[in-house]
């Protein structure tokens, strides 16, 4: 019985690095994602000076500010989009400001 007890908590433990292992490459998955969204928005001379927030978790990208045209918003959509690892895009709060 104690060695089936052992090897249970072998295999728990196990599991639980291997998460916890997944969880951190993830999140190293999605600060790439923001890094490479924001340097596509900084080389965009329209773009450049937006004050866009990006943030990911688990591959799902949230765009929130403003932008001056809905060229422009269509413009940060099509840039995420084109990122490798995106999974879904919420755009919700990126709101078009023609003032």
């Amino acid at each position: 019985m104690k060695a089936t007890n052992v090897i249970r908590l072998l295999c728990l433990l196990f599991l639980l690095a291997f998460s916890v292992s997944i969880y951190a490459d993830r999140s190293a998955m999605d600060d790439e994602i923001v890094e490479a969204i924001q340097s596509q928005i900084i080389l965009d001379d329209d773009l450049a000076n937006s004050d866009i927030d990006v943030t990911c978790h688990n591959g799902i990208v949230q765009l929130e500010g403003e932008v001056s045209s809905i060229e422009l918003k269509n413009r940060i959509i099509d840039i995420v989009q084109s990122t490798d690892g995106v999974a879904k895009i919420d755009g919700s709060q990126l709101i078009v400001n023609p003032y």
